[in-house]
């Protein structure tokens, strides 16, 4: 599950807007907007480039895309 907040979070810390992820992704900003609020399911590929773009460690990486529990 994806922890949409954690992932706004970093993106707000690193200064990286919806529209840098979508250029660095090749996305329309329809479909970044999609993935960030999860409506839409991510690939492997497109994580390194989440994890490369925000500097992200393996464990917050895996905090956000792969939350257990988001109550």
């Amino acid at each position: 599950m994806l922890d949409t907040r954690l992932l706004r979070s970093q993106m707000t810390l690193k200064g990286v807007s919806t529209k840098d992820l979508a250029d660095a992704q090749g996305w329309s900003m329809s479909t970044a907007y999609r993935k960030i609020n999860g409506e839409v399911a991510w690939l492997i590929p497109e994580l390194q480039i989440v994890k490369n773009l925000l500097g992200l460690d393996l464990a917050t990486r895996d905090a956000i895309f792969f939350a257990s529990d988001l109550s």
